[in-house]
């Protein structure tokens, strides 16, 4: 059976969720309350996240700069490398957005990487934000996961790493799950299996072992 790695973006590639920081920087102190908010997952996230977007005060070439600053997992250029080598596609799924992922991958010479996510564009008013891959069934996340993952599947077996409260309906559908942070815990006390992970060293190590049944072929195919 053929494996498809799809990882979360925001503090799971990057050090830091990217939007946060954002937020952080560039908005006023009352996004802390929206983001109490969303994370109840009681409100449309789309109207909770353009509130947010509204907040913020930056111009197209600060959000470039911005972008290209923040870190990433310095072991997921590896990472991406030997799935590379093994003939194993690679997907990014993000509730965040498409300028704050873009640059980022582009500064670390990830550009080519297959992502999913919502969108920001700048009109007179500031930013707006878009959200293609939203659910008609579900308003906690502006862009789904679940669907996504779906889409792609078609067949085949998925790996899923992630690490925050966006990537919970992941573990619905993923054959098996690298989780910590927020997501570790949420599946913890969900009695969903999964394999805890620092970084996307212990994510390769993993999946390179033999000793694990569920992995043994990923782990042929990439030895």
């Amino acid at each position: 059976m053929e494996y498809i790695v799809v990882c979360d973006f925001d503090g799971t590639i990057t050090l830091k969720d990217t939007c946060v920081e954002l937020v952080k920087n560039y908005a006023r102190a009352e996004w802390r309350e929206l983001d109490r908010l969303w994370q109840e997952g009681m409100h449309d996230a789309r109207l909770i996240s353009q509130m947010l977007l509204d907040m913020i005060k930056i111009t197209p070439s600060e959000l470039e700069r911005f972008s290209r600053s923040m870190q990433i997992d310095p072991y997921f250029g590896e990472f991406r490398r030997e799935l590379a080598a093994a003939g194993m596609e690679l997907y990014i799924v993000s509730d965040g957005y498409d300028l704050l992922i873009e640059p980022v991958l582009l500064q670390n010479n990830l550009a080519g990487i297959e992502y999913f996510s919502n969108q920001i564009k700048f009109d007179e008013e500031g930013l707006r934000g878009y959200f293609p891959n939203s659910s008609n069934k579900c308003s906690k996340c502006g862009s789904c996961k679940l669907e996504i993952i779906k889409l792609l599947k078609t067949g085949r077996k998925v790996i899923y790493v992630g690490d925050g409260h966006s990537d919970r309906c992941a573990g619905l559908i993923a054959d098996i799950i690298y989780a910590k942070g927020e997501l570790a815990r949420l599946l913890k006390e969900q009695g969903v299996e999964f394999v805890e992970f620092g970084n996307f060293s212990d994510v390769l190590s993993h999946m390179k072992s033999n000793n694990e049944k569920l992995l043994i072929d990923i782990g042929q195919k990439m030895l």
